[in-house]
């Protein structure tokens, strides 16, 4: 399974995994069903991105009957990791926000200016046109 002889499994060695007949049954006899394995890697991952041997084989065993205070308290571990990871991107967001606002209004002065300095322009130009039409008689 591990196929760089890591020993840990990404998500493509571990998609490649479930593929496997014999890894497939293996994890049925588990107790995981055929719509568990698509959330296997999720709930399995704890964060970084590759399951090492010790990860799968608790998250599987962990998989089997009720949850326990140990799941429980791993549940809200990352759930307070979630909730810190929402803090900082709502901060984010709310910066851009007020990025965005300040832009749209610099846009709309610029927006004004232009139709001032296009109106000037046009005044000129038809003085212009006025002056050299009577210097021309």
């Amino acid at each position: 399974i591990d196929k760089d002889k890591s020993g840990e499994l990404s998500l493509e060695e571990f998609s490649d995994a479930l593929k496997i007949p014999k890894v497939r049954h293996l994890i049925s006899l588990m107790g995981a069903d055929e719509g568990q394995l698509k959330d296997l890697w999720n709930v399995l991952d704890d964060g970084d991105g590759v399951l090492d041997v010790k990860e799968f084989a608790n998250g599987l065993r962990r998989m089997r009957g009720p949850a326990t205070a140990k799941d429980l308290r791993d549940t809200v571990k990352r759930l307070g990791r979630c909730r810190l990871g929402h803090s900082h991107l709502r901060a984010q967001m709310d910066q851009f926000d007020k990025t965005l606002h300040s832009l749209e209004s610099d846009v709309q002065k610029i927006a004004n200016d232009t139709g001032e300095v296009v109106g000037l322009l046009q005044e000129m130009s038809l003085r212009l046109t006025v002056s050299l039409q009577g210097t021309s008689q």
